[in-house]
């Protein structure tokens, strides 16, 4: 398996224990222009799984800050 695209109208992050076996088969992430694991969920979700996404965010947004200085 070289990607994997969720599309669901909610997520948990729970979920990833059905899946967590397949995260070593994912194709390396410099090998795309993008994430090889892409979710695209509906806002429905709990406080935990939230948090998690901000806090992704979060990183994000400040790790790309750090590489345009």
């Amino acid at each position: 398996m070289e990607e994997i695209r969720i599309a669901a109208g909610y997520f948990y992050l729970s979920g990833f224990d059905l899946i967590k076996d397949d995260f070593k088969n994912l194709r390396d992430p410099d090998d795309f222009e993008h994430a090889p694991l892409r979710i695209m969920m509906g806002q429905h979700t709990n406080r935990p799984t939230a948090h998690e996404i901000s806090e992704g965010r979060i990183f994000t947004t400040n790790f790309l800050w750090i590489l345009r200085r």
